[in-house]
This record gives C-alpha cells, structure tokens and sequence, in this order.
C-alpha cells in the first residue's frame, strides 16, 4: 500500500511538471495590469513600476533604470497604417498566432542593441498594439497579453 501511495505521489508531480502547473518561479508574485480605455490585460513583476498614457504602457525594472524594460506601444490606426512608416527598415513580415490571437510579426535590425528585433501586432476594432518579446521575463510577460473586451 505504501509503495502505491509513493507512485501515485510521483505520478501526480510528474504531471504537475510536465503541464507546468506547479513550477516554483512561474510568475509567483506577479500583479496584473488592467487598461480598460486600451482594452487589454497583462501580467507582470511586483518589482516594476509603470507609467501609461493613452499611447502606451512602459515598465520599468526600477524607476531609476535609463531604459524601459518593456513597452506596450498603442496606435489610435490599423497595422498596415503603422508599418508604412517602418517601411525600408522591415527585414522580415509575417501573419502569425501569438497568444491564441492573429498577429504580424515585423522584423527590424535595432541599432541600440545590434540586433535583430521581433515585433507584435496586434489589432483590435481599428486600434493597433505592438511589442517585443526579447528572451526571458520579455517573453514571460509577452506571453499574458490578452484584450480584455
């Protein structure tokens, strides 16, 4: 009996594991950010700080950090509107799922990190959304992006 309750138990984490339902550094201690007026949620870290306006939504690590650690960028027209002004900079374009949402994704080469940069856009009722998913907490957070109709 008690080697059937030891299996049981391995099983149960097994599955708990392999789902991800229980993983120690999952978002634990991550608040959630509700923009109503731009119609989208998203999860972040208790430790950043954010500031919104009605053309995005930039977190920072700490305030005093030089550079936004991840920005929302929020456009009052539709994506194909948005990205004639990327136009000669775009090194790649496709439709694409991101989320469970359609999306484009945009690649340009940033000059700041020297590096190629993917972005997402998202459209929503003619009101365009983008943002990158860089490695690590970016895609973490990238990953609980969601309009909240």
């Amino acid at each position: 009996m008690k080697s059937l309750i030891v299996k049981f138990s391995a099983v149960i984490m097994l599955m708990f594991l392999v789902t991800g339902c229980w993983n120690s550094d999952l978002k634990t201690g991550w608040k959630t950010y509700k923009n109503e007026e731009l119609n989208f949620q998203l999860n972040y870290p208790e430790t950043f700080v954010i500031e919104a306006d009605e053309n995005k939504v930039v977190m920072y690590h700490f305030k005093e950090q030089p550079v936004p650690y991840f920005v929302i960028n929020v456009y009052k027209e539709p994506i194909a509107e948005v990205t004639k002004k990327l136009e000669g900079k775009i090194l790649g374009e496709e439709k694409t799922e991101k989320n469970g949402m359609d999306s484009t994704k945009i690649t340009i080469f940033n000059d700041e990190l020297k590096a190629n940069i993917d972005t997402y856009y998202f459209e929503e009722e003619g009101t365009s959304y983008s943002f990158s998913c860089l490695n690590g907490i970016y895609d973490e957070i990238c990953e609980t992006f969601e309009f909240i109709n």
